[in-house]
């Protein structure tokens, strides 16, 4: 789900493809506008702070598998409101609160990177249900 294709849109689906065994929909729309398609996974690439945030409530909402490039790391509706300035790294606050959440709702997750030469911003966060645990990417 992106609202424009961006520059990493061709290696992204390249590496995608070549690591699962997976039909891949690409759409561009805008999350905070139009509703998302039901499908068996929902994926966000360069998710720029809240929209990290919105995709993982989806996901967690419809108890789907779902995978998120977090990007911008500005606030998170996981983590306090107030304690970001207590932390040195707000990336690794963010997204361990992000983790935890995850986690509270019964999924496994698992946390990955790509190539940092296709993207800087190269983590994954991947949310794998209960029910699909075994389908868990290694």
């Amino acid at each position: 789900v992106d609202k424009e294709k961006n520059s990493d849109f061709h290696p992204l689906m390249s590496w995608i493809n070549g690591q699962m065994e997976l039909l891949v929909q690409y759409l561009v729309l805008d999350i905070e506008k139009e509703r998302i398609p039901e499908g068996d996974m929902l994926t966000a690439v360069h998710a720029y702070g809240s929209l990290t945030d919105t995709v993982i409530q989806e996901g967690l909402r419809r108890k789907i598998l779902f995978a998120v490039m977090p990007c911008c790391y500005k606030d998170s509706v996981y983590l306090p409101q107030g304690s970001l300035p207590y932390f040195q790294n707000k990336r690794e606050a963010i997204d361990a609160a992000r983790v935890t959440a995850i986690q509270e709702e019964g999924y496994q997750v698992v946390v990955r990177a790509i190539d940092r030469k296709v993207t800087p911003m190269n983590r994954i966060i991947i949310g794998v249900p209960a029910e699909r645990e075994t389908a868990c990417p290694e």
